[in-house]
């Protein structure tokens, strides 16, 4: 199930960080206008890959691993 999070949509990113804090796995989205979105995950959820894919052919290229 997708979720769409209205209000980030055309925002500029700045910057992305992932972090490891007691009892949370977190994701901060920052942006050119000074915003950031935070996601916040449960304990029980684990990273397994963080990849950054093009989609403009329609084949989800591989352009970087992160993780």
């Amino acid at each position: 199930m997708k979720r769409k999070l209205k209000g980030v949509k055309g925002k500029v990113v700045e910057a992305v960080a992932v972090c490891d804090q007691e009892g949370s796995k977190e994701i901060d989205i920052s942006f050119g206008d000074k915003t950031a979105l935070h996601i916040r995950f449960s304990p029980r959820l684990a990273l397994e890959a963080a990849e950054l894919r093009d989609w403009k052919a329609g084949e989800g290229e591989l352009l970087k691993k992160f993780v």
